[in-house]
C-alpha cells in the first residue's frame, strides 16, 4: 500500500498496487483519530437556513465546458459548493422577478 497526500486534512487516498505497479484499488481513508464529515449539500443548506434537511433529487441538464469551468471556478473562489451557488443564484432570480 502506498499513501498519497498524507498531509491532506480532509482524508487521503490509499493505493493498493499489484507487483507490476498497476493500481488495483484506490480508496478514501481518514486519518486515525479523525471523524469523517458525510453531510450532503442539502443538509448543509438546511442547517444554514435553520430548517430540516430535505431529500435530494437529481437535477440533470447540460452546459458548455466553458460555462461549467467558469461556474466551478467562481464557486471555488468564493468558498462555496456548486449546488450552493445554484441555490443562491436561483433565489436572487426569484427575488428579482417578484419586484
Amino acid at each position: 500500500m502506498k499513501c498519497l497526500r498524507p498531509d491532506a486534512g480532509f482524508g487521503y487516498l490509499i493505493r493498493v498496487a499489484s507487483r507490476k505497479g498497476k493500481v488495483l484499488h484506490m480508496a478514501n481513508a481518514s486519518r486515525p483519530g479523525t471523524k469523517q464529515n458525510n453531510v450532503s449539500p442539502g443538509e448543509t443548506m438546511a442547517r444554514r437556513n435553520g430548517s430540516e434537511p430535505a431529500k435530494l433529487a437529481p437535477l440533470n441538464f447540460k452546459v458548455t465546458k466553458a460555462f461549467r469551468r467558469e461556474f466551478k471556478t467562481y464557486a471555488s473562489q468564493h468558498d462555496m459548493k456548486m449546488v450552493e451557488l445554484l441555490h443562491e443564484g436561483f433565489r436572487l432570480v426569484k427575488e428579482h422577478d417578484s419586484r
